[in-house]
């Protein structure tokens, strides 16, 4: 089994309540359900359920709660330490909106680059894991 690296990141990164995204064995490529139901047609009248209940064919991929945003942006501000005043003014993001204040914080502070680059990083190293705890060989676009 292989997939592109690229199409488990986009993946990676548009999961959120509304979205499932699942690993075809047989076809090496990644299906998105929205509310459950399959978005594209490469697959005919499979459901999520069928799909979840199926790990011969189907492998799930990390949902937005195994993917912990929070602590990617915990492991940024510690990254930062040594940057005292800018680590000091993020690392205040805790509680209700703490990741709007902390976008809003990383553009105040003109971070965003450094952020995204961070994010993305830790975000390919959640995929790479991700297809070697499934057998599943990574191809890196070029």
């Amino acid at each position: 089994m292989r997939v592109h690296l690229r199409e488990v990141l986009d993946a990676l990164d548009a999961t959120n309540d509304s979205t499932v995204f699942v690993f075809s064995k047989s076809r090496n490529r990644v299906l998105l359900f929205f509310e459950g139901s399959l978005a594209d047609d490469i697959e005919d009248n499979i459901t999520l359920e069928d799909a979840l209940n199926d790990p011969d064919s189907y492998i799930l991929l990390p949902t937005e709660y195994e993917i912990h945003e929070y602590q990617i942006m915990e492991g940024f501000v510690k990254s930062m330490e040594e940057e005292g005043a800018v680590h000091e003014r993020l690392h205040a993001m805790q509680g209700k909106g703490a990741f709007r204040r902390f976008k809003e914080k990383v553009s105040l502070l003109n971070l965003e680059d450094r952020w995204y680059r961070y994010r993305n990083d830790e975000y390919e190293k959640i995929a790479v894991e991700w297809c070697s705890s499934n057998g599943i060989e990574s191809i890196k676009n070029k």
